[in-house]
């Protein structure tokens, strides 16, 4: 009894009764509707090939004036086939599907569901099939919560656009990469109500524990196999790749030699995951992901021994993993934190910049992921026992890693001022076409660009910095800047990336960021031009080859 009115007294103090109401009432008027309204276990992509070619380019719908629709007769496509469309700035893609049922496997090769039992090796073929020396971008896109492979579902078409809207930059830069695209679909929806109007997201939001539970077992089973094949693809036909930037480790006169060879890279991966997708997808890579930092620390301290002053390559899960408002207990991602951030005596430091292998981005008024997702881990871990001096612990098991304060390493702000006379830099999207450019605002100097043989600068500032980025002038990091009409030269828009903490060694290629209205408004705002900009960003850090060449300078004037 006595437990029961602290419990009662907790959420009274933590204002969750208005909440805690809202979702009884779901809950009930779900358990009376679910029934008739549970979505079925089936593949929406069954067809491997057509009878004739079907261009599959997002066309205007006419009441709406969105670029999302597509042909009908691309609904049931494994494997979509993009022309593209200058008129509305989408370059060509190919878009696979790649689904799984609800324990995470691909779904049965019996007559009814066509070829969906066949599509992550449909995928890999046609992979293969490119040419040796066809440059590649692969983009992984995991949906979350209320979500599916639908032709017509909200993710679905903004994964297309985001698609073409890349393989129209891609095709203005110097290696023009094949964009492809693997859209990977489980039921993520658990009724047929729709969830885009109030009736249908109410009924749909009382599925979160199955969904929860569902997006858990999607993670731990053939999900694994898919990414595990990506990257072995990717290992296949960076050979050449991964040589030059052991060559240029070893011996740093060697980046001189090929500073100007942008495509020695032939494939890119990124992997992104939204909402429940977000947690598929650290959860599917986060052993790997420690493994991956458990390894560079290991040989940062050995060649720390040997007496080498700069850090060593390391592998990593594709180019950059990206989790968007993750339903992710912190609990989960303490252990990469701490590898992540845990220098021992100074022997682990990492002394080099690293172009991010994951990042976090959370919204702070995401309500799905800082509200109701720790309502409802309040009562899943309502038994959970604790050691004395766990308070800690206790949190990060209810609270999401991009709202508990524990664990947020950055802060993504938008300045609509003119950017204050300090050293920045940022490596920010074109917006008229061409690649990646560089600018660095200086005391004196006003704003240039650089080229991209200066990269240096910019680790060099980070190196010294010794840990407290600001004092080599780097932070705040300019991550996008453009120009206003009717301003001349000045840069009156960016996005500016802020340690939390003064003391965070700015090198460690994990980021947790902490972002707000107007980048990211709410849990499914993923068609905000300013969260694009900020996802370009970091797509742009690994597809050049001096990041991770430049990473290998050791330290000098």
């Amino acid at each position: 009894m006595e437990g029961a009115i602290r419990m009662s007294k907790a959420i009274a103090r933590s204002g969750m009764e208005g909440h805690l109401r809202t979702l009884v009432t779901a809950a009930c008027l779900g358990v009376l509707l679910l029934a008739a309204g549970c979505a079925r276990i089936v593949p929406y992509r069954t067809q491997a090939t057509s009878a004739s070619p079907i261009d599959c380019t997002p066309q205007v719908v006419s009441d709406s004036g969105k670029q999302d629709a597509v042909d009908s007769q691309c609904d049931r496509l494994i494997a979509e086939h993009a022309a593209g469309r200058r008129d509305v700035g989408l370059g060509p893609y190919d878009l696979n599907f790649i689904e799984f049922d609800d324990q995470g496997l691909p779904f049965p090769a019996i007559p009814q569901f066509g070829d969906a039992s066949r599509q992550i090796d449909l995928t890999l073929d046609s992979l293969r099939q490119s040419p040796l020396e066809q440059p590649t971008s692969i983009v992984v896109f995991v949906h979350g919560w209320k979500h599916t492979a639908q032709s017509s579902d909200e993710n679905v078409r903004w994964f297309r656009i985001l698609l073409g809207q890349l393989s129209a930059i891609e095709a203005q830069s110097t290696c023009r990469m094949k964009v492809v695209g693997a859209y990977v679909g489980w039921r993520g929806a658990g009724t047929r109500f729709d969830p885009t109007n109030l009736i249908g997201d109410g009924i749909e939001s009382t599925t979160f524990w199955s969904r929860k539970n569902a997006a858990d077992r999607v993670a731990k089973g053939s999900i694994r196999e898919l990414f595990g094949r990506l990257r072995s693809f990717q290992d296949a036909r960076n050979v050449a790749w991964k040589k030059e930037v052991e060559n240029a480790i070893n011996d740093p006169d060697y980046i001189s030699e090929i500073g100007g060879d942008h495509c020695t890279k032939k494939v890119r991966l990124t992997i992104v995951g939204h909402s429940f997708g977000g947690l598929i997808v650290y959860s599917a890579l986060s052993p790997s992901l420690v493994r991956d930092m458990t390894d560079l620390k290991e040989n940062i301290r050995r060649r720390k021994d040997e007496g080498l002053q700069h850090d060593p390559p390391f592998s990593r899960e594709g180019d950059v993993v990206i989790a968007i408002n993750p339903a992710v207990e912190a609990a989960v991602f303490a252990p990469l934190h701490r590898i992540a951030f845990d220098e021992k005596d100074g022997s682990e430091r990492v002394g080099s910049y690293h172009s991010p292998v994951f990042v976090s981005i959370t919204s702070t008024n995401d309500k799905a992921t800082g509200k109701a997702f720790p309502i409802a881990r309040f009562f899943s871990t309502l038994f959970h026992r604790y050691p004395k001096g766990a308070g800690v612990e206790r949190v990060a098991a209810r609270q999401t890693i991009g709202h508990d304060a524990d664990y947020v390493d950055y802060d993504l702000t938008y300045d609509q001022q003119k950017l204050k006379a300090t050293s920045y830099l940022t490596l920010s999207p074109v917006e008229d076409g061409g690649w990646i450019t560089q600018k660095i605002v200086r005391e004196k100097d006003g704003s240039q660009a650089l080229d991209w043989g200066d990269l240096d600068v910019f680790v060099r500032k980070v190196r010294r910095a010794s840990g407290d980025a600001n004092t080599a002038g780097v932070y705040p990091r300019v991550m996008s800047a453009w120009k206003t009409e009717g301003h001349g030269g000045e840069f009156r828009n960016a996005l500016i990336l802020t340690p939390r903490n003064k003391a965070l060694n700015v090198n460690v290629p994990v980021w947790n960021v902490s972002t707000g209205k107007p980048i990211v408004d709410g849990h499914s705002d993923l068609g905000n031009p300013l969260l694009k900009r900020f996802l370009l960003q970091l797509y742009g850090e690994g597809v050049r080859p001096e990041i991770a060449r430049m990473v290998s300078i050791p330290e000098g004037p």
